[in-house]
């Protein structure tokens, strides 16, 4: 009995350790697998600070200085461009300060005066008065048909046949000539010349009748290139000038001028400035008639064809004015003496148009109208000096140049971080680049209140814009601003814009992180 209860005893003791023991285990379990957890949360809990962390250190040092070289957005800026018209640039315009009016001795009824790089106006006289342009109306089919050159629809050395309308025989009387006849072959860039150096209405009506098919379709083409050239007061019925029916007015003559030059600045060298033309030359007569007398041409033409007909440029100032290279005369009864004329010196090229000039001959109009060209070009060169307010930036800006269409000038610009979005080509954490939607070639007097200026000392630029930007953002879309002062007075005011497009939202932590980040950096 005592045996077997010593035994229960002993049974119980263990038991009882057993049961405390697996106790113990259990608790030692469970204390050990809710510290684990605590560790692992708190692991995790460390691993996402420090990854946080670590991109916020990435990310703000990123936004900060700025690094991001991304290709230039350049297909959102051109299809943004447009759309978007700067009119300080795409026209001719007021000086964007005040100056007090020029009084000048010009004879004709209308004038204008304007710098050639910057479309601004120097001087203006009655220069909204609708007048026919007489032969200046050359100048729109000059610029149709090097626009079909430059398509690729026409060459200069193309042979342009001459149906008998074309002659020099059936031109109104009057008419100024390059004298086409029977039989001649002529090429499309000898037209040309014929029409820029002694403004051939013959020559006119065979480029209109070879490039167009009809003088109809001509006009139809020609009216919708001034059209799209931002005319509105503008006509063109024929092409050579000779009706009285062409319609335009000097201001928008000179806009015209201004933009034909700078399509085309090599129509200036190759044709405008030409001082002589001579035709026609042997190669362009059948060889039968050779030496033969001319018939049905025009009176004091040379008896034989055989010699050629040495002409002089109609506009007389390229030989008599400093820096004059072209650019067109006129004459018409209902018109008056005409003058598109431009002149460069150093760099710098001003455009003047003249119309309804004096005279009842051409030995009274043309002298006046050589004297009201030379009183405006000398008014402009001696009075204003064209400065460039770009050069005073830095390395890091730069303007894009849409003169050529899709052609731009490669540079530099601002970048600006682009928060809280992506672009759909370059992903995540973009910039965009600050630029000048044109150059900003500035035209200030010489003389500022009694004072020379000087350009060294006296142009001051000052630059304005965000540093960044929180998306979305377009292309276009205006983030800072170029202030140009000449002795201290504002004279321009240039737009920074953004070259592409952010418009796809980055997710929601990114657009957190990235206002975080803004906040603490703008602190």
């Amino acid at each position: 009995m005592r045996i077997d209860s010593l035994l229960n005893k002993i049974i119980s003791f263990f038991e009882k350790l057993r049961d405390k023991i697996i106790f113990l285990w259990n608790e030692a379990k469970l204390l050990f697998v809710k510290k684990n957890i605590k560790y692992f949360v708190c692991g995790i809990c460390g691993a996402v600070v420090l990854i946080c962390a670590v991109y916020f250190g990435v990310r703000r040092s990123q936004i900060i200085s700025a690094q991001f070289q991304v290709d230039c957005g350049r297909k959102e800026l051109y299809d943004f461009y447009e759309d978007v018209k700067f009119e300080r640039r795409k026209t001719v315009h007021k000086l964007p300060y005040d100056t007090i009016a020029a009084e000048l001795d010009v004879n004709a009824e209308s004038a204008i005066l304007i710098n050639a790089d910057t479309g601004d106006i120097l001087y203006e006289k009655n220069a909204d008065e609708l007048i026919p342009p007489a032969s200046m109306t050359k100048l729109f089919l000059m610029y149709t048909v090097f626009q079909k050159i430059s398509e690729g629809k026409a060459s200069l050395d193309d042979g342009v046949p001459l149906p008998e309308e074309t002659w020099a025989s059936h031109m109104p009387p009057h008419s100024s000539l390059m004298f086409l006849g029977k039989g001649q072959t002529v090429t499309l860039r000898e037209l040309l010349q014929g029409v820029a150096v002694c403004s051939g209405n013959d020559a006119s009506h065979a480029i209109a009748l070879y490039l167009f098919g009809s003088e109809e379709k001509f006009i139809e083409e020609v009216n919708a290139e001034i059209k799209n050239c931002g005319l509105v007061n503008t006509k063109v019925v024929e092409p050579s000038g000779y009706s009285e029916e062409n319609i335009t007015t000097a201001r928008e003559m000179a806009a015209f001028s201004r933009i034909y030059i700078s399509k085309f600045p090599e129509s200036l060298k190759d044709y405008h400035s030409l001082r002589k033309f001579i035709y026609p030359k042997p190669e362009n007569i059948a060889k039968e008639d050779v030496g033969k007398p001319v018939q049905n041409l025009a009176k004091g033409h040379p008896d034989s064809i055989w010699s050629g007909l040495e002409q002089v440029n109609t506009n007389k100032l390229l030989k008599t004015l400093d820096g004059c290279d072209g650019i067109k005369t006129g004459y018409i009864d209902e018109s008056g003496y005409n003058l598109s004329l431009t002149c460069v010196r150093n760099g710098e090229r001003y455009i003047s148009v003249t119309m309804k000039g004096p005279g009842g001959r051409y030995a009274d109009g043309d002298p006046l109208r050589q004297k009201d060209g030379t009183t405006l070009m000398e008014f402009a060169f001696g009075n204003f000096v064209e400065i460039k307010p770009e050069d005073r930036i830095g390395d890091q800006f730069f303007s894009y140049d849409f003169s050529e269409g899709k052609k731009y000038k490669e540079c530099r610009g601002y970048i600006v971080p682009v928060l809280g979005t992506k672009n759909e080509m370059h992903g995540y954490a973009n910039s965009m680049r600050l630029i000048a939607p044109y150059e900003f070639n500035t035209v200030v007097p010489k003389y500022f209140n009694g004072e020379e200026v000087d350009p060294e000392n006296d142009l001051k630029v000052e630059l304005e814009r965000q540093e960044f930007v929180f998306g979305p953002v377009k292309a276009g879309d205006v983030f800072g601003t170029i202030k140009v002062f000449v002795k201290g007075i504002l004279i321009e005011e240039v737009p920074l814009i953004c070259d592409r497009n952010f418009e796809v939202k980055s997710n929601f932590l990114a657009r957190g992180f990235d206002k975080l980040i803004l906040k603490t950096i703008k602190k």
